[in-house]
């Protein structure tokens, strides 16, 4: 990458441009913010590139003579029966909400949605990839916007329910997108948000090998505590904190695998996987209570 393409930045959670050094992988600087213990790149990316990485099919579909370092999925639409049991999960602790309008942001190529739709929800979807929304309106006749956030029209307090699934390590100013989303939820309407977490017993044990170590497009490796303190300055309040079964176990960039959660893809394969739903969800239950997972769902209610 050359130096017209990256950037320096400060702390996108509390603007402080103090932060040490964590580890140099796959080319990329991660650093630890001195003030608030927020973990991220830096330098980076600019937006534009950034972006630019999710636009084509290669992203989604991994081509066997592709040069250079895996991004992506080997494989997207393989994993639809496994995004659907993930809508469920996260709509699990939400069955007394009565469904109304829901945004997915960076709802891909719209699986999540279609089987929100199924619940009765009404979805809508945004992306920045022109692939994978064609391929939601297209196939699954789902209302998609296609570009960022920021890039679309969205009427102020107009949805009652919004997920962002393993979206917001990706985003250059997740802080702002928070804030907007909060500007377009409802009161009392619910922001979920699905993530990795860099400060549970997994990563803490295995450092810089970490799977969730993507680069260049994981630009912000959140926690626990640094997720739930942005929500709160942008005004919601986080009413539940967890880990949505199997959220982790999509299948990783780096080795076509699904890393710690090979299990989970093995119960897929006997069919053996509704019967053991509920041990796992007792079992990431159990972890997150514990802090000893890898990942982190946050659900928050606009004040």
């Amino acid at each position: 990458m050359s130096a017209a393409e990256q950037e320096i930045v400060d702390c996108n959670l509390c603007g402080s441009d103090r932060h040490r050094p964590l580890y140099i992988i796959q080319g990329s600087q991660v650093v630890r913010c001195t003030n608030c213990g927020l973990v991220f790149l830096n330098p980076r990316l600019v937006p534009s590139r950034l972006t630019a990485i999710y636009e084509s099919e290669g992203y989604y579909r991994r081509s066997q003579t592709e040069e250079g370092p895996p991004r992506g999925y080997a494989d997207y639409l393989s994993l639809r029966d496994h995004l659907r049991f993930v809508a469920d999960e996260v709509l699990r602790p939400l069955k007394g909400m009565t469904p109304g309008k829901v945004l997915d942001v960076g709802c891909s190529m719209g699986i999540v949605l279609d089987r929100f739709r199924e619940h009765g929800w009404q979805p809508y979807g945004v992306d920045v990839s022109p692939y994978a929304t064609d391929h939601a309106r297209r196939e699954l006749g789902i209302t998609v916007f296609t570009g960022t956030v920021e890039q679309v029209d969205l009427p102020s307090e107009s949805l009652d329910l919004i997920t962002m699934l393993l979206t917001v390590e990706h985003l250059s100013d997740p802080k702002s997108v928070l804030r907007d989303l909060n500007n377009v939820l409802k009161p009392g309407g619910v922001l979920v948000v699905g993530t990795h977490d860099i400060e549970g017993f997994w990563p803490r044990i295995v450092g810089p090998r970490w799977r969730h170590f993507e680069m260049p497009e994981h630009v912000y490796l959140f926690s626990r505590r640094t997720l739930t303190r942005m929500l709160a300055e942008v005004g919601l309040e986080t009413f539940r904190v967890t880990e949505t079964a199997t959220l982790a176990a999509v299948t990783s960039a780096r080795d076509g695998g699904v890393g710690l959660y090979a299990p989970v893809h093995l119960l897929r394969r006997t069919g053996l996987f509704p019967f053991a739903a509920p041990l796992l969800r007792t079992f990431h239950e159990l972890m997150r209570r514990l802090d000893w997972s890898d990942g982190v769902t946050t659900y928050s209610r606009k004040i």
